[in-house]
């Protein structure tokens, strides 16, 4: 009997970065992902209060708006789930602000592989 797909929420203003991690996801063999995705900070909040999806992956910008900001508003909200931030940028300080801020993982966009994004997304949820 399969089981039950780990539902995955991406919150990523850039629709070719969600193609490319749509693409990561594909490749990904044996374990199956299902991926949701929205691209602006009230989407986002909508979306997670919600309580649907397992693991979150935000990107920082978005628009005007931020992922250390969303981050820090779901956690407010009692959001438990696991979130993995990503960004174009290279910027450690950001790094550190993330996991200080509750991201359980953090990568850069172009240094992202399916295999990476699959060990951050089990090792997130203990598995």
């Amino acid at each position: 009997m399969p089981s039950s797909p780990i539902r995955v929420l991406l919150v990523e203003d850039d629709e070719d970065d969600y193609v490319i991690a749509m693409d990561h996801f594909f490749r990904l063999p044996g374990q199956r992902f299902a991926l949701d995705w929205v691209c602006t900070y009230p989407e986002a909040v909508v979306e997670i209060a919600k309580k649907k999806h397992d693991v979150l992956v935000f990107d920082y910008r978005l628009g005007v708006d931020n992922g250390l900001d969303l981050l820090a508003e779901v956690r407010a909200k009692g959001c438990q789930a696991p979130v993995i931030m990503w960004t174009r940028f290279v910027d450690r300080a950001l790094e550190s602000k993330a996991r200080q801020a509750g991201a359980n993982d953090f990568f850069i966009k172009s240094q992202v592989t399916p295999a990476a994004l699959e060990r951050s997304i089990m090792t997130a949820l203990g598995q």
